[in-house]
């Protein structure tokens, strides 16, 4: 199976010889074989794609892209590169483990190269494979604010919890204390604070000012300071508790004299039990037996 076409002038001049053609991984141990439908493969396999003609990365008929997985993947158009015709796509491995097809596919982009790393002629951009070598550790270096350890120091510094002048998002957030309670506010919510802070005599966006409990001088608003004065616990004449509706307010029943809701006080005397003219009343949780 010969794919070479001598004519293409080599990009690369300079250095060891570049492999380009399919017929090269035998130096590998690896014995490739053209495409045939994916239904006759089995198991895991590691294909490769052919130029369809010269570029300026390689000649026709020399390997652009290494790919692995199972069969039908192989002519599968969801893929980054250009799926070319049956002629142009050969098996280097098949049925192998997924295991293998890994190891066998990071073996031959190394041996081939990549076009976006400068050093062959694949168009295969996985990070994981081509023989890629370890990235750089970036240099550690300690925050001015927190002093903790940060291996980009510069970006951390800027959002740092302790930097007075720290940014969120693409805003720098000051802090000043509003003028009536001394709380401290960024500088974009002080003035919407100090228009409603409770301590502001002039506050705005409430109709109704603050004042005092004249009993336990607790600061309430002025609609509801009456009702809170009559149930201050400081208050000698303090009534038990608030009263929304008259017909909730306890009465106490004339015969029993147990404190009942006012709605509720009829029926109770009705069939109250020290009644002497009581009316058999219902009990709680049933029901009237309906007339038949």
């Amino acid at each position: 199976m010969i794919f070479s076409n001598l004519s293409w002038s080599p990009l690369f001049t300079e250095g060891p010889i570049q492999p380009l053609f399919v017929e090269d991984v035998t130096s590998l141990g690896i014995t490739p074989m053209k495409y045939i439908h994916w239904k006759e493969l089995s198991g895991y396999c590691v294909y490769g794609y052919l130029r369809e003609e010269n570029d300026q990365y390689g000649p026709k008929y020399s390997v652009r892209y290494v790919g692995e997985g199972l069969p039908k993947r192989i002519t599968h158009k969801n893929h980054r590169v250009t799926v070319p015709n049956n002629e142009f796509i050969v098996i280097f491995k098949n049925n192998i483990t997924k295991k293998e097809t890994r190891k066998t596919e990071e073996e031959l982009i190394k041996f081939y190269g990549r076009i976006s790393r400068g050093t062959g002629i694949l168009e295969n951009l996985k990070h994981k494979c081509g023989g890629m070598e370890d990235p750089k550790p970036h240099k550690k270096s300690n925050c001015q604010y927190c002093e903790k350890e940060f291996a980009h120091a510069e970006f951390h510094e800027k959002s740092c919890v302790k930097n007075p002048n720290r940014e969120r998002g693409k805003k720098i957030l000051t802090y000043v204390s509003c003028q009536f309670c001394n709380g401290e506010y960024s500088k974009t919510q002080v003035g919407q604070h100090e228009r409603r802070c409770k301590k502001n005599p002039d506050r705005k966006g409430i109709s109704h000012k603050i004042l005092q409990c004249k009993y336990c001088d607790r600061e309430v608003l002025s609609s509801a300071l009456p009702q809170h004065e009559k149930t201050c616990l400081l208050n000698p004449s303090r009534v038990d508790g608030p009263s929304k509706d008259k017909k909730y307010d306890k009465k106490n029943c004339k015969y029993c004299d147990r404190s009942v809701a006012g709605n509720n006080i009829a029926i109770h005397e009705r069939s109250c039990p020290k009644n002497p003219d009581r009316v058999p009343g219902v009990r709680h949780g049933q029901k009237k037996n309906k007339d038949k």
